[in-house]
């Protein structure tokens, strides 16, 4: 059985950058809309960057690099962490029609090597701190290395440099416009089983349908906020940050040190905010702890009780009773508005997790009245692959196929998915490409799941027994190397 999601037309208060086509398209709708609205900021740091400021830089960086021979189609590495110039950098190499992609900067050295070499990049912008490795994996065709901090050294130009580079007659408006849909936006690397350097080609198209999937499940508020705090390399942290803004103009607030998430989703009140089922963990454990310790803890108790026995009656389509709904209302507004405000979460529209969370947890999320979904993703299938309808949360379901996409499960158990999200293809590798697409276009993601009838898939169980999918880790336990392959859940 195969279930389709329609794609309705987008709601009539999309944001701005929603149906542009590509990103670059979709950020300079975004910047023209309300030219003066924060656009990125630092976890700690000075003053937001304005849209207009935003704009002025990339067009500056874009400028540089075309000045160092970057142009429609070639790549470039970046071996960045969560800060403002990962996003000024890349969104600039976008707007030449370039390939920006991260690597991480934890990698071996011969890893780092293959993947330039693979990827044939002759630009790399990296931290100060990375450049002894980014030295040492250089690849032959490695011609340029932008230091984003701080004084250039030997062999390098810093950004400062770079904005001041741009070729004359350089037309920023005539390149960027002439970025086509079906031209690689970005690069997931990884490791096939087999040992082989593996990329994932995501075009223009595939991370624009994407997010334009995410305004028609949940209309988005035009001024929102968002954190970007994942690893660039991990290409959830680029969907739910780096491209969101792009369409929806949410202002980035980039946070460097993962012990400062906490305190930063505090300050920030993200709309949206994406992670893994570790970070879910720890922000519960956080707050249980606070609630220990407060004088009344017995009532809170009490109150989350009755929230969790709501929320399980709710998931099991059961009656809620008068008296456990003046119970919750009660929980409301003494104890669970508080909590989530405390948290920083009370303007959040959609919480997301990573495949993994546990159940206990979610119900926790959902007991205080936050909309935390579990999700499902490969880079394969534009990084998002399922989504709750919106009020449609199901705890133990990573949602629904988004909008305009085709899922079903094969007769083996494995999940295939079929829509504008799927790759292009494997970078360089046709014969891997054709092994995990089928004639009929349908993407064989290489993990067994099951579906109801409504299209509701119940997180995906590892990968499917037998030989394994290009790509694909057969054993998922091996946490470490999941995350650094293609087709692993992020996170």
């Amino acid at each position: 059985m195969a279930v389709s999601v329609d794609a309705s037309p987008l709601h009539p208060h999309a944001p701005p950058g929603a149906g542009a086509g590509t990103l670059c398209a979709a950020f300079q709708r975004t910047l023209a809309a309300d030219p003066g609205a924060p656009a990125l900021r630092a976890h700690g740091g000075g003053r937001a960057l304005s849209r207009t400021e935003y704009g002025r830089a990339v067009e500056e960086l874009a400028g540089g690099l075309a000045g160092l021979g970057l142009g429609r189609g070639d790549t470039m590495a970046l071996l960045l962490t969560n800060r403002p110039e990962f996003h000024l950098v890349d969104t600039a190499a976008l707007h030449l029609g370039a390939v920006p992609f991260s690597l991480d900067p934890g990698a071996s050295a011969e890893w780092l090597e293959d993947a330039l070499r693979h990827a044939q990049s002759r630009v790399v912008v990296c931290e100060r701190r990375f450049l002894e490795v980014v030295f040492t994996a250089r690849a032959p065709r490695v011609e340029h290395v932008v230091l984003i901090d701080g004084p250039p050294t030997i062999g390098t130009v810093s950004l400062d440099q770079l904005r001041c580079r741009a070729a004359p007659g350089f037309d920023f408006r005539r390149v960027w416009q002439g970025v086509h849909p079906d031209d690689v936006a970005t690069l997931v690397y990884g490791t096939a089983p087999d040992g082989r350097t593996l990329a994932v080609e995501l075009t223009h198209a595939n991370l624009t349908y994407v997010m334009d999937a995410c305004h028609r499940n949940l209309p988005l508020r035009v001024r929102g906020a968002c954190l970007s705090h994942l690893p660039p390399a991990e290409p959830v942290g680029r969907l739910f940050a780096h491209y969101l803004h792009m369409t929806a103009g949410h202002t980035i607030t980039t946070v460097r040190d993962p012990e400062d998430v906490p305190a930063a989703v505090a300050e920030t009140r993200p709309s949206w905010f994406a992670a893994g089922p570790h970070t879910w963990e720890r922000l519960r454990a956080d707050l249980q702890g606070r609630f220990a310790a407060r004088p009344d803890a017995t009532d809170v108790a009490a109150a989350l009780d009755a929230a969790t026995r709501r929320v399980a009656l709710g998931q099991r389509g059961e009656w809620v009773g008068a008296s456990l709904r003046r119970l919750c209302d009660a929980a409301e507004s003494e104890v669970l508005g508080a909590a989530r405000s405390e948290l920083g979460l009370s303007e959040c529209d959609l919480m997301v997790s990573t495949a993994g969370l546990a159940l206990d947890t979610q119900e926790f999320f959902l007991a205080l009245g936050l909309p935390l979904a579990e999700v499902y993703g490969s880079a394969e299938a534009g990084v998002l692959t399922t989504l709750p309808p919106p009020g449609g949360i199901r705890i133990g379901s990573v949602g629904v196929a988004l909008p305009g996409t085709e899922a079903r499960i094969a007769a083996d158990g494995e999940l295939l998915v079929r829509g504008p999200h799927v790759m292009r293809g494997y970078r360089a590798d046709p014969g891997r490409t054709r092994a995990i697409i089928d004639p009929e276009g349908w993407l064989h993601t290489g993990e067994l799941a099951a579906m109801d009838e409504a299209g509701y898939v119940r997180a995906p169980g590892g990968p499917r027994a037998g030989l394994p999918v290009p790509g694909a880790v057969p054993d998922p336990n091996t946490r470490q190397r999941r995350r650094s392959t293609c087709r692993s859940r992020t996170p």
